[in-house]
């Protein structure tokens, strides 16, 4: 780390913590509201462990993940794809010749994830709306 960067980072240690239990209250009202809803499903975070929470990703049919994203995007959400299958990236399909079938599990992964805003300064409202638009695109208006 260059002295800058560390310069940079000083301050904000003192706010990990804080800012930590805002994402973690962020994802824990995604997971109560797409609990139940079908079509959509996400990683669950493993009793008795502790998660940076630095994403919150849902996973949707394959088939329909790009819908999804244009969808939410339309609806003023922004998402992401950020986890993609690594071996079909250019790069690996052609220096060691990975291809789709190779690693079925990655793939379907890397297919359905959809990345959802979780940052510290999101409010109350802006989740819910993320929320109500996430059920909206995939179909599940009301919670079940």
């Amino acid at each position: 780390m260059f002295d800058i960067q560390a310069a940079l980072l000083l301050p904000q240690c003192a706010h990990i913590e804080e800012r930590w239990q805002r994402r973690e209250a962020i994802s824990r009202r995604y997971e109560e509201a797409f609990a139940k809803s079908p079509g959509v499903s996400f990683p669950r975070v493993i009793e008795g462990t502790k998660s940076a929470r630095h994403l919150f990703t849902i996973w949707v049919d394959p088939s329909r993940r790009d819908a999804v994203l244009a969808g939410l995007q339309a609806e003023g959400i922004g998402v992401a794809v950020n986890y993609r299958s690594v071996h079909l990236l250019t790069y690996y399909r052609e220096r060691f010749g990975y291809r789709r079938g190779m690693y079925p599990y990655a793939e379907r992964i890397g297919d359905s994830t959809v990345t959802l805003p979780l940052y510290p300064g999101l409010t109350d409202s802006q989740v819910d709306a993320v929320i109500a638009a996430v059920r909206k695109v995939t179909g599940c208006s009301s919670p079940r």
